[in-house]
């Protein structure tokens, strides 16, 4: 889609053309349903399929409400890129917006793509508290972008993926592993 926009500047009476473009393309965003139990930390990838050279990238972030994207030391969401797709000029950032929304930018300072054409591309690190109850959540992803060398601009489509939280079978200890200190658990309860 190619257009022009046209902005006034009411002080100085002067206008200016702005021209836009945004491409339609096979270029795709994508997360899987996601199964984790309560009391957990988890790592939600972010999968890109990308046939142009992509740069850089931002989207809005909904995490279902009680599941927590926790902070580093200096406050920084856990969000990160990808090592197999990440070149050492690529920076990542994280904020929250007023409705709530994570938004994430990521781009090259040097403008240089992203390795490969499949994969994880972001790892999110998530927290499910261990209140949080069994049952399926969703995650939204809004407001996806993706630009390529060119300043070709790629608007995909609203993600919405699951998190499922369960229980672990034999699990009774629920440190997330079934091994021989369920058995011992089990016989101190009986």
């Amino acid at each position: 889609v190619n257009g022009k926009y046209t902005v006034y500047n009411v002080t100085s009476k002067v206008q200016f053309d702005v021209k836009f473009a945004v491409a339609v393309s096979n270029n795709s965003v994508s997360v899987s349903t996601v199964t984790t139990f309560p009391g957990s930390e988890i790592v939600i990838p972010i999968e890109m399929s990308n046939v142009e050279e992509i740069t850089a990238f931002q989207f809005d972030l909904y995490m279902p409400e009680g599941i927590t994207i926790p902070t580093d030391d200096e406050g920084e969401f856990m969000i990160a890129i990808d090592g197999e797709r990440k070149t050492s000029s690529h920076i990542i950032t994280a904020a929250e917006q007023e409705d709530g929304a994570i938004r994430v930018i990521a781009y090259s300072s040097s403008n240089k793509p992203f390795r490969g054409t499949e994969g994880a591309l972001v790892n999110i690190t998530a927290i499910v508290p261990e209140s949080m109850s069994i049952g399926e959540y969703q995650m939204t992803m809004k407001d996806i972008r993706l630009a390529d060398t060119s300043e070709r601009e790629y608007i995909t489509e609203e993600l919405t993926s699951t998190i499922n939280v369960t229980f672990m079978k034999g699990d009774v200890n629920k440190d997330f592993t079934v091994s021989i200190g369920d058995v011992v658990a089990l016989v101190n309860h009986i």
